[in-house]
């Protein structure tokens, strides 16, 4: 059985190594991202403070940013986290496992646009559970995933980069990503099926802070 370890330390080389290239794909990648955090950031009512975990290079922050927000950010990889604080050097970008980082302000919103996916099932669940503690009543959060008919993980290669490197990956359906949001106590406010900027058909689910959880 994975530990987390494994999946951290493994992930964490593969993204280092993307680092540059994900760099480059920025310009790319910029109207589509930009089209997301807008459409997030009309669901988020309560305030202006937003979690970005797994900020990568730091693009969505920047671009939250733009739009007013005060945001923090969390990367595994220390080469795309120097990028994301290079980017906006004003942010506070945490490195580390998210489950392992000791945050003590509350959010308005979290957005993990596409982070999820890149854990087991159950660390998944654990990472649903802390960014449910995080938000504040009736906060949001949003999370995008990779789409498949079935559900299945493993280990996959990340074909469309150069070298080809390896890191985990759990493809979710629509109807597991649901029901598992609604376990961990969030309420399901929209759904929407955007494709990346690199032809990835994904599913993408804003949430609220049930005030309802039992």
């Amino acid at each position: 059985m994975l530990s987390t370890n494994d999946v951290n330390n493994i992930n964490q080389q593969t993204y280092d190594e993307l680092a540059d290239e994900y760099e480059r794909r920025v310009i790319k990648r910029t109207p589509g991202n930009l089209e997301r955090v807008k459409y997030f950031s009309s669901f988020i009512k309560t305030g202006k403070r937003v979690l970005d975990v797994g900020c990568a290079v730091g693009l969505d922050i920047l671009l939250f940013r733009n739009l007013g927000y005060e945001v923090d950010g969390v990367e595994l990889s220390p080469k795309m986290a120097a990028y994301a604080q290079k980017r906006n050097p004003k942010a506070r970008i945490f490195i580390g496992d998210f489950l392992e980082t000791d945050i003590t302000e509350m959010y308005d919103a979290v957005f993990t646009r596409a982070f999820i996916h890149v854990f087991p099932k159950p660390v998944a669940l654990d990472i649903m559970h802390k960014v449910y503690s995080l938000l504040v009543d009736e906060g949001v959060a949003f999370f995008g995933v990779s789409v498949a008919d079935e559900p299945r993980e493993g280990w996959l290669e990340k074909d469309d980069y150069k070298n080809t490197p390896k890191r985990y990956k759990k493809l979710w359906t629509e109807n597991e990503l649901c029901e598992s949001l609604v376990s961990v106590g969030f309420e399901i406010m929209d759904i929407i099926k955007p494709v990346d900027a690199e032809g990835k058909k994904r599913v993408a689910i804003t949430v609220k802070k049930s005030l309802q959880k039992i």
